[in-house]
């Protein structure tokens, strides 16, 4: 069954290769208005399940392949995945506030990835009344690899090349070609690259 889309609001865009809408699956629900999707040619979308409300975008480059994403996408929200870039099985994309997430080209994203740009409660100063804790923009550089149930927490930086081990929590920023693991994840090793094929 081809990707459902279901088109609530006014004023929204979606451009989606017609091969990549015949060979996907899943659903993408724009509840709002002047929302933008854009996929393109080579992209596989599998059990996609996607909601943008209003403002929002999402952009995947060519010859991806998404296995079981789930995103929210709330207001004013943005998604850019890079081409060639893989999703193994059920990556999370929060976005409940205002920001964005970009995603470079040729990542390898494995299993039961979440990234989250708020905490989606509020954390208040006492003394100020003053919330402590916005919402902040992730960005993942190329060739990036997240291990089986990584986090990565707004604020986060992934540096291109890196690799960030299984179960981490990413909070900050990780330098280019690194190898960094744990909660939260702390590099362990410098200039080293991967390579999808075991040599």
């Amino acid at each position: 069954m081809p990707l459902a889309i279901s088109d609530q609001g006014s004023g929204n865009r979606i451009e989606i290769d017609a091969e990549t809408m015949e060979t996907s699956d899943g659903s993408i629900v724009l509840s709002g208005s002047g929302n933008l999707v854009s996929i393109a040619h080579g992209v596989s979308l599998q059990n996609a399940s996607i909601s943008l409300g209003s403002g929002c975008a999402l952009v995947i480059g060519q010859d991806c392949r998404v296995a079981a994403l789930e995103l929210v996408a709330k207001r004013s929200a943005h998604v850019r995945i890079g081409a060639d870039s893989n999703f193994t099985w059920h990556t999370r994309l929060y976005l409940h506030e205002p920001g964005r997430i970009e995603i470079g080209e040729h990542c390898l994203i494995a299993s039961d990835v979440l990234m989250t740009i708020s905490d989606m409660h509020s954390i208040i100063d006492r003394d100020t009344g003053q919330r402590i804790n916005p919402a902040r923009d992730i960005v993942i550089g190329d060739q990036v690899w997240l291990a089986h149930s990584v986090t990565v927490m707004g604020g986060s930086h992934v540096g291109q090349g890196a690799i960030v081990g299984l179960g981490s929590v990413v909070t900050g920023t990780l330098e280019n070609y690194t190898l960094s693991v744990g909660r939260p994840a702390r590099t362990i090793r410098s200039n080293v690259t991967w390579d999808a094929a075991l040599r």
